[in-house]
């Protein structure tokens, strides 16, 4: 037990990388408090509607059930890619393999890694519900049985999606690749969040949602099909039942066995045996030639498509967040509420809403504002192939805008069928977007190439973490909020056409600095760099 319990602390250590006397350990502090911030209107949502779900006096332990689903599918949405990457893909177990340590100390030690931050998550999520349930009942025996709830509502949940990992992972040899492995269940995790993502957006967007469903306790009862272990859990919370928490706690303890027995059994031979990840070479004909900075274009768009990680996280945010804004749209009835009213001319307004698309949905995307950090140690390459540093910088931007206006693009189809536009207010729309999307494009350029992320394992590493993408994110909407901010204060919404209209103006002018003048200044910030 001290030999995994010493593995765990190591482990620990290295992941969370807290420490305040390092550049990197600050920058994880920040990283996290800021995370943290964006999550607080959510986490007060969540606390005000169950408050006045609890002061109805009615239904409090189906109001209880359904705030527990909360956690409880966070947890088991993220065991789907956690469980796999801690045991099977995270390069400390290649280190730790060869130690004169046990199986069953690794075993426990990464099963303590799981533990803690699928605990951590889920007591964040549920604490509001939990904070809500307290106010109306401050009865101290209440809390102290809730308290026992919260912190070990999440594991069930990770337990049981834990073992059905482990035994894919075993008689699935096919994914033990990594590679294959990320995008398979990295598509099927984001298309599950979207999912999750939707349905709470149309539950905090619809106010009367929560009086719908206590109307209703029968669709809060299909709950228990798909978490079983939370009517137990709530009733041993709002009743005190004793039966129901020795239910509860015995289930969960359960799981802890089932799931260490599976991982002893199954993770020593799956993880020996492991796939490589390397790409096999493919014999290919006689290719083509094009011209430098279309080769340079081309080279770096099959890797971004190719590689698990960076296709995820750098290419389909744009995306994404228009599919998250239309199935939200839908549900909430929008298309049919705007059919029936008689919208006034919206043409002037039409190139504000391209350049607000530009810069929202286009720093969405990461493919600029990580391209130098994904060359990591190979970056020196950049300086000795025989294409100038200004035409493979200019394609790595023009790769990046491509696909940020086509995610934008795609938005502007969108609210043109929304808001009945004709082929004008689409070629206004796309004209504003035009000219952010370059700006947000050259911005992701010049940060990556100041301060690019080059020291990293594997390909997540490359865009984990990477500030650079956040001061993009950051920089677009403050812009967007300094575009709003004098038709709000001034009143120049009257004349919303003309002050979009020199907006444009000024994008333009930056923008054609980036293009003359912005290759060279990244040039040199990479010069230091290699």
């Amino acid at each position: 037990m001290s030999e995994a319990w010493l593995l765990f602390k190591v482990l620990f250590k290295n992941s969370m990388t807290l420490d305040l006397k390092t550049k990197k350990g600050r920058r994880g502090v920040v990283l996290m408090v800021v995370l943290a911030l964006c999550f607080v209107p959510t986490l007060g949502m969540l606390y005000m509607s169950f408050l006045d779900a609890f002061r109805q006096g009615m239904l409090d332990t189906l109001m209880m059930e359904a705030g527990m689903l909360i956690p409880c599918a966070l947890t088991a949405v993220m065991a789907l890619m956690v469980v796999p990457t801690v045991f099977y893909f995270s390069r400390d177990t290649d280190l730790l393999l060869p130690l004169p340590v046990t199986a069953d100390s690794i075993v426990l030690a990464k099963t303590g890694m799981i533990l803690t931050s699928q605990v951590l998550v889920g007591t964040v999520m549920a604490l509001p519900i939990f904070a809500a349930y307290w106010t109306v009942h401050p009865d101290i025996l209440k809390i102290l049985v809730s308290l026992l709830v919260l912190v070990t509502l999440p594991l069930l949940p990770v337990f049981v999606l834990g073992l059905v990992m482990m035994v894919l992972m075993y008689v699935v040899p096919a994914l033990r690749n990594k590679d294959r492995f990320n995008l398979v269940f990295g598509i099927l995790t984001l298309i599950v969040a979207v999912g999750i993502s939707t349905l709470s957006s149309s539950f905090g967007a619809n106010p009367d949602m929560m009086a719908e469903l206590m109307n209703n306790p029968e669709d809060l009862a299909l709950i228990n099909y798909v978490f079983p272990q939370i009517a137990w859990a709530a009733r041993s919370v709002t009743t005190l039942g004793i039966s129901d928490l020795c239910l509860y706690l015995g289930v969960t303890l359960l799981g802890l066995a089932l799931f260490m027995f599976t991982a002893r059994k199954l993770f020593l031979p799956a993880v020996t045996n492991m796939g490589s990840t390397t790409r096999k070479a493919r014999s290919r004909g006689i290719e083509k030639e094009h011209p430098a900075w279309l080769a340079c274009l081309l080279v770096e768009n099959r890797m971004l498509l190719r590689t698990p990680a960076w296709f995820m996280n750098c290419l389909l945010p744009s995306f994404l967040i228009v599919i998250i804004f239309s199935a939200v749209f839908l549900i909430q009835g929008v298309p049919a509420l705007l059919a029936d009213i008689d919208l006034p001319d919206l043409t002037p307004w039409m190139p504000a809403i391209g350049i607000m698309t530009g810069l929202f949905v286009g720093s969405m995307s990461m493919i600029t504002s990580t391209t130098f950090s994904r060359e990591g140690q190979n970056l020196w390459r950049m300086k000795v192939i025989p294409v100038s540093m200004r035409t493979q910088i200019l394609s790595r931007g023009l790769l990046g805008f491509l696909w940020s206006s086509a995610g934008c693009e795609l938005f502007i189809l969108v609210a043109a069928w929304l808001l009945k536009a004709d082929l004008l207010d689409v070629l206004l729309m796309s004209a504003g977007s035009l000219v952010t999307n370059v700006f947000v494009n050259g911005l992701g350029l010049l940060t990556d190439g100041w301060h690019p992320h080059l020291i990293w394992d594997d390909d997540t590493g490359a865009v984990k973490n990477n500030f650079t993408a956040m001061i993009e994110m950051f920089v677009s909407w403050v812009v967007i909020l300094l575009a709003v901010l004098p038709l709000i204060l001034l009143g120049w919404a009257e004349h919303i056409f003309w002050y979009s209209a020199a907006w444009i103006g000024i994008f333009a002018l930056i923008d054609l600095w980036m293009i003359l003048k912005g290759p060279a200044v990244v040039a040199r910030f990479l010069e230091n760099q290699i």
